[in-house]
């Protein structure tokens, strides 16, 4: 054995070896010296006081955490808005309930005033919650303002009303939740139920956001889009409501996509779609227009976004900066992940099932460990 594992460790120190030789060199040492703290290593673990992980698992324990404590201290912290009376314009396309006055822009709606309050603070907060996290330079476009409305009358009269509104747009937007409209930079959300509103609101600031500072767009970086629109909203919001793709399922039903507005685990709805043979791949994902995206790839951009914004928080801005310049994101992915799309994908789904235990309390991993792992 030990001249088979010579000749082995021979093989992995040359150079020139492509990550797939290397991956195959290391896994093939590893069945034979499963505890040898080098190999554990290359094989990008970490150990911890509950065993080996992964580098990317210590390295979320750590940030995950600070990744809520932004979100929540980002609300917090916004500044107290200012009542104010609506101007000509806005007094023009109905009756509001209140005003708001921001740094970050203006709040009008229907809704009751506590709504309105609230959403006066959260769109500062998701803007200074997307600084923090991604581009400290981000910005939302000057004037901005939210229009916040609880029902079909409400949307009729906006519809209507508004003075830049196109004749075809109107027609389109009536069956649709909420909209931003672009000559005007008003973004307007009239569905029933406040969640949806809230959610609606803070997932078109953060697609504004990340095509402001990336230049990512729905077309042609539907995965990236759709998977940290999502994550990032729900760190805001709690909610995944809102999505810009029809996401049917690979068989072309919608049972997945019920479940998954219905069901706020979806972690635990990826892990068995992840298990599965035909399971979502990132080869495939990272290619998939926003009409051919079916509810399985929706769920892994989701997943995806955050292996990327908890486990690589030093790269991810380097990643979304080079995909919205269009780079072909195979390449990028593999350059800033140093590992093929094939290994990324297993190492994914090891990530989410090792989180997914620490959350449950199954397996512990030392903070200290997770932070000085990052570090390296």
């Amino acid at each position: 054995m030990e001249p088979y594992v010579t000749q082995l460790r021979t093989f992995l120190a040359e150079d020139g070896l492509s990550p797939d030789q290397r991956q195959i060199l290391i896994d093939d040492l590893f069945v034979v010296q499963p505890d040898d703290p080098e190999l554990r290593a290359q094989r990008g673990e970490t150990q911890t006081s509950g065993g080996w992980v992964l580098h990317e698992t210590a390295r979320s324990v750590a940030h995950r955490s600070t990744i809520e404590a932004l979100a929540t201290r980002s609300l917090e912290d916004a500044a107290w808005p200012e009542a104010v009376e609506p101007t000509a314009r806005e007094a023009g396309i109905t009756e509001w309930t209140k005003a708001y006055d921001t740094a970050a822009g203006r709040v009008l709606g229907t809704v009751d005033d506590e709504e309105l309050l609230a959403m006066s603070r959260t769109l500062p907060g998701t803007l200074a919650f997307f600084r923090q996290t991604l581009d400290e330079e981000a910005r939302y476009p000057d004037p901005l303002t939210i229009f916040l409305m609880k029902g079909d009358t409400d949307r009729d009269a906006f519809l209507t009303n508004h003075p830049t509104m196109y004749e075809r747009d109107r027609k389109r937007l009536v069956n649709l939740s909420g909209t931003w409209v672009n000559d005007a930079n008003d973004v307007a959300y009239w569905t029933r139920q406040r969640e949806y509103r809230d959610d609606g609101i803070v997932r078109l600031l953060v697609g504004y956001l990340l095509g402001d500072s990336f230049r990512i767009r729905l077309q042609p970086h539907a995965w990236v889009h759709e998977g940290f629109g999502l994550y990032l909203t729900e760190r805001l919001t709690g909610t995944r409501l809102t999505w810009f793709v029809q996401a049917l399922g690979a068989d072309g039903s919608d049972a997945l996509r019920q479940r998954m507005l219905e069901t706020a685990d979806w972690n635990g709805m990826a892990l068995e779609i992840l298990a599965r043979e035909d399971r979502p791949r990132l080869a495939e994902l990272v290619v998939a227009p926003p009409q051919e995206l079916t509810s399985e790839q929706l769920l892994y951009s989701y997943v995806v976004a955050g292996y990327l914004m908890e486990a690589f928080p030093g790269e991810v801005h380097e990643i979304l900066g080079a995909l919205g310049a269009n780079r072909p994101a195979e390449a990028v992915l593999e350059r800033a992940l140093g590992r093929t799309l094939a290994e990324t994908d297993r190492r994914i789904l090891q990530w989410l099932e090792e989180t997914r235990a620490v959350e449950r309390g199954e397996l512990v991993v030392d903070p200290v460990n997770a932070s000085a792992e990052e570090n390296e």
